[in-house]
């Protein structure tokens, strides 16, 4: 009689996660979930977020406009609920009234906020404002940053390492030229 033994298959697992920028995944151990409020949906990681901005033109005399362009695209396979698209003008860019497409802005900090809802599965929007150079001289750089947050962003990135940002940025720099 020979006996048997049964045997657990294993595979090697690796953790990868596609959120923008890279989030580092290091198992420490037996893998925990998350705690969730209760009735909240199941947590998704699978989350992904390309921005972009771009300043056109990309150089300005002082008082010349530019045109600001945002755009978000979820390339992954779920929806990317509550997204909300900021930036805060740098010094030496004014934001010229009534002129945002998608953002609203609060003239008087300076700050542009897109309340862009749920970015589903695919999905690209595309939103922009215009901006003045003034007060800058000659050869200056200057760099706008937009970010992009959102509560499923924020969960995945406080479930796996709380000490990064919840959120995805692009920037742009504009160069002062002479007139």
């Amino acid at each position: 009689v020979t006996p048997t033994v049964p045997v657990t298959p294993t595979l090697p697992v690796t953790l990868t996660s596609p959120v923008t920028p890279p989030l580092a995944i290091t198992p420490t151990g037996p893998a925990a979930a998350p705690a969730l409020a209760p009735g909240a949906p199941p947590l998704n990681l699978n989350l992904n977020l390309e921005l972009s901005l771009s300043l056109d033109p990309p150089w300005a005399a002082p008082g010349d406009g530019v045109t600001a362009t945002v755009t978000a695209r979820n390339p992954a396979a779920v929806p990317l609920p509550g997204l909300t698209l900021t930036t805060a003008l740098p010094a030496g860019l004014l934001y010229v009234a009534q002129s945002g497409v998608g953002f609203a802005a609060d003239p008087r900090r300076q700050e542009l906020t897109w309340p862009a809802g749920d970015l589903h599965a695919g999905a690209v929007i595309t939103g922009s404002f215009q901006a003045r150079a003034q007060g800058l001289a000659l050869g200056e750089m200057i760099t706008d940053t937009v970010t992009a947050t959102s509560p499923a962003l924020a969960a995945a990135v406080t479930a796996t390492s709380p000490a990064l940002a919840a959120a995805v940025t692009a920037a742009a720099t504009l160069e002062v030229v002479a007139p």
